[in-house]
């Protein structure tokens, strides 16, 4: 089993499409969805409790679950924006600049 996951649709795959029509399957996920805000807010709320974010934004007087959802509405369903952003804060002096209100 193989998995092309690709947050947009995108010309290159459709040689794949093509070749393994029998095989493949494009699922669409809506990044709308109330159970992908959900699973991207309980995997920012995580990671951001578990270590530099949540210190220095509570340090800045920021709510560490304010700050969370609004990951997530920045993020619009992009589960890869929100993982980026969770790596660079998990560096003080990025998180430090995501901290000031």
């Amino acid at each position: 089993m193989r998995f092309v996951v690709t947050s947009r649709p995108h010309t290159a795959l459709d040689g794949i499409r093509k070749a393994r029509s029998q095989s493949v399957a494009d699922i669409a996920i809506d990044p709308r969805s109330t159970q992908v805000r959900e699973d991207l807010l309980t995997f920012t709320e995580r990671e951001l409790a578990s270590g530099t974010a949540d210190e220095v934004l509570r340090a800045n007087g920021r709510d560490t679950v304010e700050f969370a959802r609004w990951l997530v509405r920045r993020a619009s369903g992009n589960f890869s924006a929100t993982a980026a952003e969770h790596y660079g804060m998990r560096d003080e002096r990025v998180a430090t600049l995501w901290a000031p209100t």
